[in-house]
């Protein structure tokens, strides 16, 4: 009996093409097929009816169960969608294709896990944990200053889940943090993390990658691209600094790491934990009008003491040389004269784009326009 399967290729098209086939294949199996002259990995979409027109076959099934699940190939076609990118195109930009065209090797030799190291938790820390819930989809912000000690909050969630016997999805926005969470994470919970970014070499991301899925690994660290490892088993997703401008994928598809995560998270109907001291405007939005959340964590853990902070109203203060607050240039000069250093942040370089009354704040314009 001849089966007629839509296929999703990595191409930069809408991606989906119907083949014909001797089996009824499930949707989420790999295969490979023809496309003109080349010959592709694609992930089968299910069976469909006849079409009119005369189908080429398909040359190899590749698994024998299904590796993506309904729900994420229903969350491509959502990132899709919402982004206006071609299927095809958002499939090739989320997954590359050498973990499409990888296989597993099965199970490999995998470190014992030990037993975690429990530490106290500050009452803000424990209150925080308290509050946030392991099943069902809900949206928490953590609102911390530098120091509170978020990624305990973090880690004390990660391992309420994998109790649970899921795992965690662990987002970072650079690269560069992930060597030094794996240590933190390990002794933690007990379980040595999985790392995927594109600066590992294909051999470890693909280990990595097939490691996840089996269950093999508990918890999975990486940036955006970790979000879209096809586990079935996830149970918590975490964001942490999700103010950072690095979760926004300016390559096609574009998008923004946050949002698709949540959205995700609700497909799987499981928490979502963000994390920042200075979350962005948005999610303080979300926050505000109940989508979100929020939870704080408004001292630091240990010895440490937050800094004295003063905040200076230029348009009350006579300006040094017209562009420095006196009060300012003062603490430069004692600073200075203590035999100490300073650092000063300038927000942007070059010159004021506005005129402004000094005694009123007023900002002068354009008659006729708002220049």
């Amino acid at each position: 009996m001849e089966y007629f399967i839509n296929v999703l290729l990595p191409v930069a098209t809408s991606g989906v093409y119907t083949y014909c086939s001797n089996n009824d294949l499930p949707a989420g199996v790999r295969v490979k097929v023809p496309l003109g002259r080349r010959t592709l990995v694609g992930i089968s979409l299910g069976g469909t009816t006849a079409p009119t027109f005369e189908c080429r076959e398909i040359l190899e099934i590749m698994d024998d169960t299904s590796i993506f699940s309904a729900t994420w190939l229903a969350f491509i076609k959502r990132l899709s969608e919402y982004y206006a990118a071609p299927l095809g195109t958002t499939l090739h930009g989320v997954l590359s294709s050498k973990l499409i065209n990888s296989i597993d090797v099965g199970a490999s030799v995998h470190d014992e896990q030990e037993r975690g190291e429990n530490i106290t938790l500050t009452p803000e820390q424990a209150e925080v944990v308290a509050k946030i819930p392991t099943k069902g989809y809900s949206t928490h912000l953590i609102q911390g200053v530098t120091g509170s000690g978020k990624t305990e909050v973090y880690l004390e969630l990660a391992k309420k889940v994998i109790a649970e016997g899921k795992q965690a999805l662990y987002l970072v926005p650079e690269i560069a943090l992930t060597p030094q969470l794996v240590d933190r994470v390990q002794s933690r919970t007990g379980a040595k993390p999985a790392l995927f970014h594109s600066k590992l070499s294909d051999k470890v991301r693909i280990a990595s990658f097939w490691r996840f899925i089996r269950g093999e690994d508990n918890i999975l660290i990486g940036p955006r691209s970790a979000l879209f490892v096809p586990s079935t088993n996830i149970g918590l997703i975490i964001i942490d600094e999700e103010h950072e401008n690095t979760y926004k994928q300016e390559e096609t598809p574009t998008y923004h790491l946050r949002d698709m995560a949540i959205l995700y998270a609700s497909m799987l109907d499981i928490p979502i934990v963000l994390g920042s001291a200075t979350p962005q405007v948005e999610s303080i939005h979300n926050a505000q009008i109940g989508k979100y959340n929020i939870h704080y964590l408004r001292s630091r853990t240990g010895t440490a003491i937050l800094p004295k902070l003063d905040i200076i109203d230029m348009k009350q203060n006579n300006l040094v040389a017209g562009i420095m607050a006196e009060p300012l240039y003062d603490k430069l000069c004692s600073t200075v004269e203590n035999g100490e250093q300073a650092i000063i942040f300038l927000n942007r370089k070059g010159y004021s784009t506005s005129l402004f009354c000094s005694s009123c704040g007023a900002i002068m314009e354009c008659l006729n326009c708002s220049v």
